[in-house]
């Protein structure tokens, strides 16, 4: 489906200008638009001339390439660039290694293997320091942050959360300081401490809402509605996961991951609430969602094990 994106292909064949606005497109929650972008910056640079400038180059446009392949969900062609880009170390500098490095920890998290996520992670923070590149130290132990959230050590995520907040605090790093918000709320929900945690949510909601942060918000309402669900808030949870749906479709793409998790918990409060009705409409929407992830977290993961037990229908 990424034949969808490209009529998006700019015409212009400076690489530079090219990255730009995949840069631009990719702050501004268009990913697709970023795809495009960056594919054809790969196109233009691969017909020139291999020097060093040009090698560095395409390393960086291939790291690029992969945030935006991740953000459309194909991780496996993500990684792919990824390897790609680290073929070659001597083609690019500290700071691309460290970025790529960093991608591979987030994609392999996101594919359950929160082991190697964590060497990585680990890998790319020590890096980072070695590299004085405070802001790519501050993303290495947010990476790490959310897998040991995934690991289920919610203590030690909020630990590594809190030092990623300082860093990117001592760099002026503001969106990422918005995602950490959301992620350490989000711990306090999974340690019990929910109305603490829903307090953190809220405010980062507000602040990426102010920032016009679209996927950030996505999540933050979809985490939100976890919270109330937990809190037996039925209601509220329903109005915060329309929000988060809202949000997570747009300009012909959707963020697959926060619309499964969305529909997986109504489909449990479907069940709860003994409607049938609504229960099968939540389920066919999971199973249509299921086909186009490629992420493991633990929703996925309970609704693969009822679909191995023969359950193919709510």
């Amino acid at each position: 489906d990424l034949e969808a994106f490209e009529d998006l292909k700019p015409d212009t064949n400076d690489p530079n200008e090219l990255a730009d606005q995949g840069m631009q497109a990719m702050k501004n929650g268009d990913h697709g638009i970023a795809f495009a972008c960056f594919e054809r910056a790969i196109d233009v640079l691969l017909d020139r001339r291999s020097d060093t400038q040009r090698n560095r180059q395409l390393g960086r446009t291939r790291v690029n390439q992969a945030a935006a392949l991740t953000r459309l969900g194909k991780l496996s062609l993500a990684e792919q660039e990824l390897r790609t880009a680290l073929r070659s170390p001597a083609h690019l500098d500290g700071t691309t290694q460290v970025r790529a490095l960093l991608a591979l920890a987030n994609i392999h998290a996101d594919l359950g293997d929160t082991v190697l996520g964590e060497i990585e992670a680990e890998k790319a923070s020590s890096m980072a320091n070695k590299h004085s590149l405070v802001r790519l130290e501050a993303m290495a132990r947010h990476t790490l942050a959310r897998v040991l959230a995934d690991q289920g050590n919610f203590a030690g995520a909020v630990e590594a959360f809190r030092e990623a907040a300082h860093l990117y605090g001592s760099c002026g790093e503001a969106f990422e300081a918005v995602k950490v918000r959301v992620g350490i709320g989000t711990c306090y929900v999974d340690l019990g401490k929910i109305r603490e945690g829903v307090r953190m949510l809220r405010t980062a909601l507000s602040e990426a809402k102010h920032a016009g942060h679209r996927r950030l918000q996505a999540f933050a309402w979809g985490n939100l509605g976890q919270a109330y669900y937990r809190l037996k808030d039925r209601e509220r949870a329903r109005g915060c996961f329309r929000e988060s749906e809202a949000l997570a479709l747009y300009n012909n793409e959707k963020q697959a991951d926060i619309l499964f998790l969305n529909a997986y918990y109504e489909w449990r409060m479907a069940a709860d609430a003994d409607n049938p009705t609504r229960e099968r409409i939540a389920f066919g929407r999971l199973k249509a969602l299921r086909s186009e992830l490629e992420r493991r977290f633990p929703e996925v993961e309970a609704f693969d094990r009822y679909l191995e037990r023969g359950c193919r229908r709510a």
